[in-house]
């Protein structure tokens, strides 16, 4: 079962924009458009009001790329202002004295590749302590105990007492 419900609403006709506006309506009525587009005029204002675009870009498809070519657009003009600016910058530092940066890149593209040395002074070599010659470690077979931990710090403890003076 559907139900069915009229809404009803005052349109003032001193004032140019209602005039406008019931100029419309009686074209849509005209056409048998009026109720559709009543519908999906109140469908459109409630979603972006909620921040929707989906109702916006369902009626009017061509909107989306109305809005990438603006942005398009927009960030091309950003990039040139930007561009400009850069250009601005390095001008004001050459002119304070500084080098520029395409003659710095170009020094270090126009010289010869491969490793270079580098001027520093020679490091010596590590010297080895050979006094050490003295420690020795006695291996001894294991004890048939089947203790292994204790073999393993009775190792230990004799190469301690080696090194100790």
């Amino acid at each position: 079962m559907s139900y069915r419900v009229m809404q009803k609403f005052w349109l003032d006709l001193d004032k140019p924009q209602e005039e406008e506006i019931n100029q419309m309506i009686d074209q849509f009525k005209r056409k048998r458009e009026f109720s559709r587009i009543i519908r999906d005029g109140i469908r459109l204002i409630g979603s972006l009001g909620q921040g929707n675009l989906a109702v916006l870009l369902a009626l009017f498809p061509w909107v989306e790329e109305a809005f990438y070519e603006r942005f398009t657009e927009r960030q091309n003009t950003l990039n040139s202002s930007l561009q400009q600016q850069l250009e601005r910058l390095e001008r004001l530092l050459i002119e304070q004295g500084n080098t520029p940066v395409a003659s710095v890149l170009q020094s270090v593209n126009t010289s010869s590749g491969g490793i270079k040395k580098l001027d520093v002074p020679p490091v010596a070599p590590p010297v080895f302590d050979d006094d050490d010659d003295d420690i020795t470690l006695v291996v001894r077979k294991a004890k048939d105990d089947g203790s292994s931990a204790r073999n393993f710090l009775d190792s230990v403890f004799a190469l301690q007492r080696s090194v100790s003076p």
